[in-house]
Parts: structure tokens; sequence; C-alpha cells
């Protein structure tokens, strides 16, 4: 479950040169487990969460690898870098959130994204539909 999120899926987002940086001072682990962390408590409650993470390489859902690895990546230029974090990247972690957001409320929310992933029983049941009406009351007409 661990190896969720690997060296190479950050390899379309930012230089060789900087992620061999961040995996030598060890944050770029660090905030990996802290947001595969947060991720799991989010889409707990709607998903199989052991199922999703235990995936390896292309057997993994590419949207939460994407959204997870940008998020990893803004998190890890904050701790590393002192300098301003590009307008891109905040934007791009902040649609991660949105994302991860949207995918975690529940199904009948009408913001909800439907992501090919597990559900768990509570979420995949169907759900009963109950109608009632009024008493009926006889007239004189």
């Amino acid at each position: 479950m661990e190896n969720f999120l690997t060296f190479q899926d950050y390899a379309p987002i930012i230089r060789s040169e900087t992620r061999n940086i961040l995996i030598e001072d060890r944050t770029l682990i660090e905030v990996q487990e802290t947001v595969i962390q947060e991720a799991k408590e989010a889409l707990r409650k709607k998903y199989i969460i052991e199922v999703i993470f235990m995936q390896e390489g292309e057997n993994r859902y590419k949207p939460l690898v994407f959204h997870l690895s940008n998020m990893v990546i803004y998190r890890a230029h904050i701790a590393v870098s002192n300098r301003v974090i590009p307008k891109q990247r905040e934007d791009l972690y902040v649609d991660a959130q949105e994302w991860l957001k949207r995918v975690a409320l529940p199904s009948d929310h009408t913001k909800a994204i439907f992501p090919d992933l597990p559900l768990s029983q509570t979420e995949n049941s169907e759900q009963t539909f109950r109608a009632k009406s009024n008493k009926k009351y006889k007239t004189g007409f």
C-alpha cells in the first residue's frame, strides 16, 4: 500500500534534477506519505481504499495518481523552497484538492464526481424509495 505513487509518476510534472534533490532530501517521501493518508481519509466513507491503494503500475486509477502527484509536488515545493511558487503549480494543487473533495461527496450530491473506483458496501447498495400519500376522504359530490 505504501508504494501507490512512484518516483516515475513525477516525471511529467517536474524536472528530473528537481525530483532527485527532493528524493535525496527525503522531503518527497515524507510529503507523499502525508498526501496519501489524507486521500485515504477523504475516500474512506465512499470507497474501498484497501483495493484502491494496493494497485500498482498501470492498474492504478490514472486521474487519482495525477492529482495526488500534483498535491505532493506542491507541498514538497513549499517545504524546500523559499521562493515564490509558480501560479500553475498552485492552480494544479487547488484543482487536485477540489477533485478529491468532489469524488468524496455523497452520490446524491449535485457536484459529485463518479470515478471508476470500487465503492464500499454502504455506497454500493441500492437506495430504497418509499412513497406515501395523504389519507383519502369520501366526499359528497
